[in-house]
């Protein structure tokens, strides 16, 4: 392990319930794996090289997860999330390289959000991967994406109440082989006109399922870049076998 990494492993489970926003320096590792470990109340400001594996995050104030300023390297694995009073995981202010896998996404509103305003240009930098998560009764933000280089594939999005994916200010969203079904606002999938942001996004959808009515919205798909990684190695057919392997394989106890 690298000198400057702090690697966190619980010895027991229990709810963690802290007394104000924990601010992380560079290099945490929290780790919940063996055990069932919930944090509350509040959530915790991320910095360079973090991994934050196999924790529960319920019922706080502000954002869960907040990686906020000119950082790199994150991944958020196998996590749960619900119920905070703003967003859930929260990416501004040129934080890039974060990727945020396996993880179950549930029972809120302002759920992801990318780039924080209509003026943080600076945030073109922020590049961000959304792979094998479970999305579901949620109302919108799944994400919302400004400014940012964002790749979502193989996601579940089920139930939202407002939207799942929406693009503004020029983003480029590549949105592959997910698989979409809402009982409600079943066109609105993924938008590319947000709020009262001035520009739209960028929005390339391939290769996803879309039941119960929903369909894809793309926007002049040829300004999405291609991710620069390999990942078809991982890469699944957006059909009842990866439904049932998202939903089945997410969050912080699988």
């Amino acid at each position: 392990m690298d000198q400057d990494n702090v690697h966190i492993k619980f010895k027991k489970s229990g709810t963690i319930n802290l007394k104000s926003k924990l601010s992380a320096r560079p290099g945490l590792i929290l780790d919940g794996s063996g055990e069932r470990v919930k944090i509350s109340k509040y959530g915790i400001s991320l910095k360079s090289n973090s991994i934050v594996y196999k924790i529960k995050f319920a019922k706080g104030k502000d954002d869960a997860l907040t990686l906020k300023g000119n950082y790199k390297n994150a991944w958020i694995h196998h996590c749960t999330f619900s119920e905070y009073t703003d967003g859930l995981i929260d990416i501004t202010r040129e934080f890039t390289m974060v990727t945020v896998s396996r993880c179950d996404i549930e029972d809120h509103s302002k759920t992801m959000l990318i780039s924080a305003g209509p003026d943080a240009k600076a945030d073109e930098k922020i590049k961000v991967t959304i792979h094998h998560n479970y999305f579901h009764n949620l109302v919108q933000r799944q994400p919302r994406v400004r400014f940012a280089f964002v790749h979502i594939f193989n996601n579940v999005f089920e139930d939202w109440s407002s939207y799942a994916i929406g693009a503004s200010q020029k983003s480029r969203v590549f949105v592959e082989n997910n698989w979409f079904e809402s009982n409600s606002h079943r066109d609105q999938a993924m938008i590319t006109k947000v709020g009262s942001d001035p520009y739209k996004g960028y929005i390339k959808a391939t290769g996803n399922y879309y039941g119960s009515g929903s369909f894809k919205r793309e926007n002049e798909s040829q300004r999405v870049d291609t991710p620069p990684y390999s990942y078809k190695q991982m890469m699944q057919t957006a059909d009842r076998s990866l439904y049932r392997d998202v939903v089945g394989n997410t969050g912080y106890l699988k």
